[in-house]
């Protein structure tokens, strides 16, 4: 039996601000930081949730997130969904990134309250919303849908994602081991995605993809 409290608290002491991408740094709460540049710097207090930016496929989705919405892609930045939210750390990047509105969605209600504490925290309540919902019930546009999940949950939601897109906007799904990669390809890989990028780190892999709507 593992106490969740001594877990939570216990590996505070290892999480330290960190440089996920060249802009982007993540800074517990509880540590200092001074900014250099043009550095983004994003507050966590991740309690039980998922995202602490420590983890491969959260790196490689603030990459991508970063080349499209710093980088002025067209077709994406206004309205973005964050899916599987946890602790809406991609959500609050996107805000800091340029992003207009963003909804982060999460099944689990105590990831949705984190995320809400940690939108707070980083000053961006005025353009990120967090709900507890299942991202199929969903039915509005978006110019960017983040997905960092597993290969399996990707694929079950890839139809309502796919509705979900607004033409010539980008999909970042991320959560992907390099066995999967086949599957993965086979089903997103369509008339309706276009590949833009694919980020690789270790067994981990990330695509970025674009609608094909826009040629139509």
């Amino acid at each position: 039996i593992v106490s969740d409290t001594d877990w939570a608290e216990g590996w505070k002491k290892y999480f330290k601000p960190l440089r996920v991408t060249k802009n982007i740094i993540i800074k517990p709460t509880w540590e200092r930081y001074a900014p250099v540049g043009h550095d983004i710097v994003i507050e966590m207090d991740p309690g039980m949730a998922f995202g602490t930016g420590q983890h491969a496929s959260t790196r490689m989705c603030l990459e991508a997130l970063e080349e499209i919405l710093l980088h002025g892609k067209t077709g994406a930045g206004n309205r973005v969904l964050d899916v599987g939210s946890g602790t809406g750390i991609l959500g609050i990047a996107a805000a800091k990134l340029g992003a207009e509105k963003v909804t982060c969605v999460d099944i689990d209600r105590q990831a949705t309250d984190i995320s809400r504490d940690n939108i707070v925290i980083n000053h961006v309540e005025d353009r990120v919303t967090a709900i507890t919902r299942d991202v199929a019930t969903l039915h509005d546009s978006f110019d960017l849908i983040v997905a960092n999940l597993t290969a399996k949950a990707l694929i079950k939601l890839r139809p309502h994602l796919e509705s979900l897109l607004n033409p010539g906007g980008f999909l970042i799904i991320s959560g992907i081991i390099e066995q999967n990669r086949e599957d993965m390809e086979s089903h997103f890989f369509s008339e309706h995605f276009a590949p833009h990028r694919t980020l690789a780190e270790k067994e981990w892999l990330c695509y970025v993809l674009r609608s094909e709507a826009l040629t139509r």
